[in-house]
């Protein structure tokens, strides 16, 4: 579970921007986000790349075997 890390660079070009009461016709805003993903749940990924499935079936056979058969007493 790696996180991902990435710049993204925003640039917003404004026209007229007399709104504000300001005396700027045209305005440039540039800005630059670092962005930070990383899985919280991978639902056992982890596990399963780090035990090959040959020995999780072996595993689950092991566990699933019914007891040994006993005749009922009379």
């Amino acid at each position: 579970m790696l996180p991902t890390i990435s710049l993204e660079p925003e640039v917003t070009h404004y026209l007229n921007d007399n709104y504000a009461n300001s005396a700027v016709l045209n305005k440039t805003q540039y800005s630059a986000w670092v962005k930070v993903q990383m899985p919280i749940y991978q639902g056992g990924a982890m596990t399963a790349s780090a035990t090959p499935p040959s020995k999780v079936w072996r595993r689950r056979m092991r566990r699933s075997k019914p007891p040994s058969w006993t005749p009922a007493r009379s």
